[in-house]
C-alpha cells in the first residue's frame, strides 16, 4: 500500500479478536480526511497461531516501515500492539489502545473452557437469528447496515478453533513490564472489559491518558468519527484526556 507523501503520520491498526480487518473502513476514511494514513493488519482466519507466531507476523510488517509509526491496538490487538512497542521502541512513535486490555478482561472469562467458546462460535456462524441478536447488542443502533453486515461476514469467516485459541491466549495474559506512556480510548458502554482490567492496564505505564468516548466495546465501529478526531489530536500533540484510573 502506497503512503501519500503528504500524510502527516502513519498509523498501523492491530485489530480485535476476529482479525479480519473488515470493520474499519469508516474509521480509516475519517483519518484520511485528517491527512493521516492508516494501515489495517489482519490475522489468518483458518490457521491457529500461538501468540509468538502472531507477533512474528505483525513484527515483519513493522520492520518494513522506513520511519516510526503509531500503533493502534483494538481489543484483543492491544496486547500485541503493546508487546511490539516494547520490543521495538525505535519503530514506534506512540501507542493508542482502544477498548483493550493487558490482563484477562473479565473474571468469568477464566472459567470458560475452550470447547465452550468453540461451540458458541459455531452456533453464531450457523444461526442467522442468533448472530443478528448478538450483533445488535455489540453494535449501537446508529451503526449502518453495512457495518452490521461486515461484522456478520467477519464472524462467518473465522474458524471456531482459531477463536477458541485466541480466547485461551487472553486467559493466559500476564504482561508485567512497563512502557513510558499510553493513550486509551475508553467506551462509555463497554460490556466486555471490566474496570479492574482497565486499572491493571494503567499500572503498566509511567503515564497513561484516558479518553472516554460514547460507544460500545466496538468503539471504532460505533463512533468512528470521534475516535478519528481523538487519534488525530493525540498524534499531533493536541490531545487532552483524563487522569487514567480505570474507574
Amino acid at each position: 500500500m502506497v503512503i501519500s507523501n503528504s500524510a502527516i503520520e502513519h498509523c498501523i491498526l492491530i485489530p480485535g479478536m476476529d482479525g479480519t480487518g473488515l470493520l474499519y473502513d469508516e474509521f480509516q476514511q475519517y483519518l484520511a480526511n485528517q491527512n493521516v494514513h492508516l494501515t489495517i493488519l489482519n490475522y489468518p482466519t483458518a490457521q491457529v497461531l500461538t501468540q509468538p507466531e502472531l507477533l512474528n507476523q505483525l513484527d515483519s510488517v513493522l520492520q518494513q516501515q522506513d520511519k516510526p509509526v503509531w500503533l493502534i491496538g483494538e481489543s484483543f490487538g492491544g496486547h500485541l500492539a503493546y508487546q511490539l512497542a516494547q520490543q521495538h521502541p525505535e519503530k514506534v512513535n506512540g501507542l493508542v489502545l482502544v477498548a483493550s486490555f493487558l490482563t484477562p478482561p473479565f473474571f468469568l472469562l477464566k472459567l470458560m473452557p475452550a470447547k465452550l467458546v468453540q461451540f458458541s462460535w459455531l452456533c453464531l456462524q450457523k444461526t442467522h437469528l442468533l448472530r443478528k441478536l448478538v450483533i445488535s447488542v455489540l453494535l449501537h443502533k446508529s451503526c449502518s447496515d453495512t457495518t452490521k453486515t461486515k461484522l456478520s461476514h467477519a464472524i462467518k469467516q473465522v474458524d471456531a478453533k482459531v477463536i477458541a485459541s485466541r480466547f485461551t491466549q487472553i486467559k493466559q495474559l500476564n504482561i508485567t513490564s512497563e512502557l513510558s506512556n499510553c493513550h486509551y480510548l475508553k467506551p462509555t458502554s463497554d460490556l466486555l472489559v471490566s474496570n479492574k482490567a482497565i486499572h491493571q492496564l494503567s499500572q503498566l505505564f509511567n503515564k497513561s491518558i484516558c479518553y472516554p468516548i460514547k460507544g460500545t466495546h466496538f468503539l471504532l465501529q460505533t463512533n468512528p468519527e470521534k475516535c478519528a478526531e481523538i487519534v488525530y489530536k493525540i498524534i499531533t500533540c493536541q490531545g487532552t484526556g483524563e487522569a487514567f484510573t480505570g474507574e
